[in-house]
């Protein structure tokens, strides 16, 4: 091959469904030259197995290629700004992409209802942020794309979803050198560990500087009074620089990469004030040890950084106990389960996890639900009772057919009740993150001023006085305080049985002046009991009242409605083989279904169509088959503590309604017997008519919680300031309701108050002390009474304080009493 020639190759290959031809006649490489060392992708050094003399491997050569051709060279540029360089890519085989292809197993990357996700773990600084948002927004199928920084995740929706939908986004973040994996079978505690050691790493190598540059300075000030040789004194100072230099480069990246990404992005940090102290005093004494001309400070610069990763190492131990609650829930359902499909049957041995939400065929056991819905005693389950997700099996094996699978479990959707409790800012968090960037600013504006001052007070202890108040000021117990008080509530409310959707809720509790109840279920008890039934309407010719009854029974067990679980645990039997079809619930009305062409329904009298004159204390319900009405007598017990919650609630002078679809004698009697007053109760109300009344309170200017059946009061309930399900399944909870009770009860909603309100005194406690702090140190470091090295020791001291006001101001009395 002649001098200068050009490697010239041209392929053509198949990804994403996009046709690329690559040519490679533009990349010039100089053969008669020395070879290049270094990978054109991600730069690690080149051996002997090299891929077209520039490439390390055949993935970073696709990568290359594939960047290349769809103009996204950029990439680099910005790597080469925020200092990182791209992983090395991996050359996968038409077999890894089944898993994206098969619609029953590819469900591991639902994310949410309509959002998918990927787990991409080398997602590691804003030009990764770039290029994966610039690929996906390639294909115009694919929309509201979200790169998480933190988590390394990427989610996205799709504006019409196929089998190659999945696999195409999975091809084009591969191509670009992204290993993409599911969720699931993400351990943040493996990748915590993974930081740990390297922070663990830093924290030995910034001690071991600083007790070595602690070393040659006590020697050096001991020797300035008991008298030293001025070149050993020499060699100590230079022997200082030599140590601080690297360690300052290395351990202390961390401090220099947030503050520049930050400043890059127009942002404030709060690492930019210690990374400008950092700076400041290296070059400061790095001048005066060549000049040999006054002070130095490298005991500071390591004492400083090894002090700062401790206090950082311990924060961070602090914080990462919170976010183990979504995956202690991530971690109960075991990874086969992801391979489980709709309509699957499996038999789940004694001691197993059932795999799938599903309902038992065959055998009887008694299941263990305690890690779901907080059910402290064993349940005992038969054929056709339905069992969770994650739930154990403790007496017998069962077979079950799977319902719910993946992404739609009940156990899925907890985790992302809870994932998207941990995503939302409070008003007070949000806030603070307003104030902390101008806190910044007037520190380094007060350092300055200081340091101008002391300039002509004590030159010597200028720099001093502008590195202390600098440091002492981080604002990171401002900005601590609320993030670990409601991570530490949101968990604790969890361990009672409280699931809570944000933050921001716990601080809307605190303002609650009208409280709202649905009567069934809620003031009531969650399970009625069938005291007696009649046949209205029609005639029994060539049918028995057990058949009817059965059929009715069958469409009832469809509905979680507290009269349909009544019916159908009353009357179903298993000797009876029927078909239903069109199976439709009318929230507020009843269900319907059609078996051998004829209607059944369940619900109130005039969703069955006829008009019952007589008036009953009790609860009724209707039924229709065909022609057939029957009417169900169903009683209910008032819950034994709810008279002490509305009781309570009147201490509080909030206001309590009732807003019910029943009859208006079944209403008064419960109001009665609670002491609600009359003129507050409502009967006969449809769902609209229950958010209407809600609307015009709000208009009122009245801050409303309301409390009721996750089904069929779910507009009410996501319309109020707080919605509580009470009961109706965490699915609906998720799309309505700001609060999900595992356990009904009203004890629990009365600590659930008390606790939101201690929660907000002790928040006033943290940042009346946090800023009172800042505010004392500041001065006293600007007087100079607080040198370097001091502040660096007191800057962990906030931190830890406010984890010991958190750590003591559990609430637990509350929760005991």
């Amino acid at each position: 091959m002649s001098k200068n020639s050009l490697i010239k190759k041209d392929s053509q290959y198949e990804q994403n469904n996009i046709l690329i031809t690559q040519n490679r006649s533009d990349q010039e490489i100089n053969l008669e030259n020395k070879m290049p060392e270094f990978c054109l992708h991600c730069q690690n050094s080149l051996d002997k197995k090299r891929v077209n003399y520039s490439f390390c491997c055949k993935g970073c050569y696709s990568v290359f290629y594939f960047l290349k051709a769809q103009d996204l060279n950029k990439y680099y540029e910005i790597m080469k700004l925020v200092g990182e360089q791209p992983a090395q890519a991996q050359d996968y085989n038409e077999a890894h992409f089944s898993i994206f292809r098969d619609n029953n197993l590819n469900t591991i990357f639902k994310f949410k209802e309509d959002k998918w996700a990927f787990f991409v773990p080398e997602i590691k600084c804003a030009a990764c942020i770039w290029l994966i948002e610039k690929i996906l927004s390639r294909d115009s199928n694919i929309t509201e794309i979200s790169v998480n920084l933190i988590d390394r995740t990427v989610s996205f929706s799709f504006i019409n979803k196929d089998e190659k939908s999945l696999e195409k986004a999975a091809r084009m973040l591969i191509s670009a050198g992204y290993d993409v994996l599911p969720l699931p079978f993400l351990s943040s505690k493996e990748f915590r560990s993974k930081y740990e050691k390297e922070r663990i790493k830093d924290i030995a190598i910034s001690g071991f500087a600083f007790g070595n540059v602690m070393i040659f300075a006590v020697s050096s000030y001991l020797g300035a009074y008991f008298g030293i040789d001025n070149n050993i004194n020499k060699l100590f100072i230079v022997l200082s620089m030599i140590i601080s230099v690297p360690t300052v480069v290395y351990a202390g990246r961390s401090f220099f990469y947030n503050s520049y990404r930050a400043f890059k992005n127009k942002l404030v940090h709060i690492d930019m004030t210690i990374s400008f102290a950092l700076i400041v005093s290296l070059f400061v004494s790095i001048y005066e040890t060549i000049l040999d001309s006054g002070k130095v400070y490298y005991d500071t610069i390591t004492g400083l950084i090894f002090l700062l990763l401790v206090g950082r190492y311990f924060h961070e131990k602090s914080l990462n106990k919170a976010k183990e609650l979504g995956e202690s829930i991530k971690n109960i359902l075991p990874i086969e389960a992801y391979s489980i499909k709709k309509g699957d049957i499996f038999i789940v041995p004694v001691g197993k996890e059932f795999l799938a939400d599903g309902r038992i065929i065959e055998g009887e056991t008694e299941v263990n639900e305690a890690s779901l819905t907080g059910e402290e005693f064993p349940i005992f389950k038969c054929v056709s009772d339905h069992v969770l997700a994650g739930s154990q099996n403790i007496l017998k094996p069962v077979k079950v057919v799977a319902e719910k699978t993946g992404s739609e479990t009940w156990i899925s959707s907890l985790e992302n009740l809870i994932q998207t409790a941990k995503s939302r800012k409070s008003q007070i968090e949000s806030a603070m993150e307003k104030i902390l960037p101008y806190f910044t600013y007037l520190t380094i504006l007060t350092a300055v001023l200081a340091f101008i001052v002391w300039f002509f007070i004590d030159k010597t202890k200028a720099l001093d006085v502008f590195v202390a108040i600098l440091i002492i000021s981080c604002p990171c117990a401002l900005a601590l305080a609320t993030p670990l008080t409601m991570s530490s509530a949101l968990k604790k409310l969890w361990e009672k049985g409280v699931i809570v959707k944000s933050s921001e809720t716990l601080e809307t509790i605190a303002k609650i002046d009208t409280v709202i109840f649905d009567k069934t279920g809620t003031l009531t008890e969650g399970n009625l009991t069938i005291k007696n039934h009649f046949f209205l309407q029609g005639s029994l010719p060539e049918i028995t009242e057990k058949y009817v009854l059965n059929i009715i029974a069958h469409v009832a067990k469809n509905s979680l409605h507290l009269v349909s679980k009544a019916i159908a645990q009353n009357y179903l039997t298993n000797d009876l083989q029927i078909q239903l079809i069109h199976i439709e619930e009318f929230a507020g009305k009843g269900i319907q279904a059609f078996a051998d062409g004829k209607e059944i329904r369940i619900g109130k009298q005039n969703f069955v169509g006829y008009e019952d004159l007589t008036e009953s204390d009790d609860y009724c319900a209707y039924a229709k088959y065909d022609n057939l009405i029957v009417k169900f007598v169903l009683s209910e017990t008032i819950r034994a503590d709810g008279k002490e919650f509305i009781q309570f609630l009147k201490r509080k002078n909030i206001e309590s309604y009732i807003l019910s679809g029943d009859r208006k004698k079944s209403v008064q009697k419960i109001a009665s017997s609670l002491l609600i007053k009359p003129e507050n109760c409502y009967s006969t109300l449809l769902p609209n008519e229950k958010l209407e009344f809600l609307e015009h309170l709000q208009k009122a200017k009245k801050c409303v919680l309301a409390i009721g059946d996750g089904v069929n009061d779910a507009a009410m309930l996501a319309k109020a300031h707080v919605g509580i399900a009470a009961h109706g399944g965490v699915d609906v909870a998720l799309h309505s309701a700001d609060i999900f009770l595992r356990k009904h009860e009203m004890s629990l909603l009365k600590k659930t108050f008390e606790y939101c309100k201690y929660i907000k005194q002790t928040l006033i406690i943290l940042f009346t002390v946090s800023l009172y702090y800042n505010i004392i140190v500041v001065i006293l470091a600007a007087f100079g009474y607080v040198n370097p090295l001091f502040a660096a020791l007191f800057m962990p001291f906030s931190s830890l304080t406010v984890y010991l006001i958190v750590f003591f101001r559990k609430g637990d009395k509350i929760w005991q009493s």
